[in-house]
């Protein structure tokens, strides 16, 4: 089914206003300014095929830029991919550049901070998808943002003219065909990514490979208070000095990346229908918390409610679907 948002409706002087309610609507939160408010046009339209989505954006000259405060607050582990069909685009991420010219590819993470201008007009078809599904294929995948790779030939124009046959073809599929194709597209985007290998800084490849691997194993102990980062640190090898240093690279602190996970897990078990029967106090146990008083103070802090009135919240908007 193919969804469609256009400003063309909307009165000139109210037009980006409703497109920054748009773009928060469809893309992960982020900041959009322009050079000039008046004279505004933007159109997107977007299919979802399983775990991914595939749209179409034109608009005018902007700059759209995700801060650390909006990855704190609206965590989104997600990879994007952009296509520029017209004008040019620049996406800054990490400390790289990439200058994206019409049938140039660029990645980027919006678990990050990230900015992208456009200096005039564009177009751009933007596929995107969840983390771990392009990991499953690429270990390193974001080690790629902000590499920009062509779209013109070999496996990138294969990619390309998949994406577009994607967004076109409105027939109807059924779920297991959505998820073949979903896979088909990470697949060759995968093979993009590793004939880029060779422009990789292999200094940098190697750190965030440790940061991954250091992520991976807070994660899979999240539940459990007493295992410490230093822990996690001995178990890859590393020293723990060394790991707050790899979190650095990502202008984050190793503990606030650590608590800003229970508190992302936290939430998502508060809206998990099958654990309505849960007390708040087992939920936040179950997320590495060993106090109940300091899981809501943070809670609130973080996300402006407390868990229960999120939960509250919730349990009502389920009975009003």
């Amino acid at each position: 089914m193919m969804n469609t948002v256009d400003c063309a409706h909307v009165p000139e002087g109210q037009r980006l206003a409703y497109w920054r309610e748009t773009v928060a609507g469809l893309f992960p939160r982020a900041q959009v300014t322009m050079a000039k408010a008046d004279g505004f046009e933007g159109s997107v339209r977007w299919r979802t095929l399983g775990p991914v989505t595939i749209s179409e954006i034109c608009s005018v000259a902007q700059c759209v830029t995700r801060s650390k405060e909006d990855v704190d607050n609206a965590r989104a582990d997600v990879f994007e991919l952009n296509l520029q069909v017209k004008g040019e685009g620049l996406i800054t991420q990490c400390g790289r550049d990439a200058v994206t010219q019409p049938g140039d590819f660029a990645l980027y993470d919006s678990a990050r901070p990230f900015a992208m201008q456009f200096d005039r007009g564009f177009k751009q078809l933007s596929l995107q998808m969840p983390q771990p599904a392009l990991r499953q294929r690429v270990w390193n995948a974001d080690a790629y943002t902000a590499l920009a790779f062509s779209g013109r030939d070999g496996t990138g124009k294969a990619l390309a003219l998949l994406l577009e046959h994607c967004l076109i073809d409105r027939a109807a599929l059924t779920q297991e065909a959505q998820a073949a194709l979903a896979g088909t597209l990470m697949d060759v985007l995968g093979q993009c990514l590793i004939a880029q290998t060779n422009r990789l800084d292999q200094k940098s490849w190697g750190r965030r490979r440790t940061l991954r691997r250091l992520k991976d194993v807070l994660l899979n102990h999240i539940s459990e208070p007493s295992f410490t980062p230093a822990q996690a640190a001995a178990h890859c090898g590393i020293s723990l000095r060394y790991a707050h240093h790899l979190f650095e690279m990502e202008e984050q602190t190793l503990s606030r990346w650590l608590l800003l996970q229970r508190l992302n897990a936290a939430k998502r078990a508060l809206h998990a229908p099958g654990n309505a029967q849960r007390t708040l106090a087992d939920i936040a146990f179950s997320c590495g918390f060993t106090d109940a008083a300091h899981f809501s103070r943070t809670f609130k802090a973080q996300f402006g409610n407390a868990p229960s009135r999120l939960r509250v919240k919730t349990n009502k908007t389920a009975l009003l679907d």
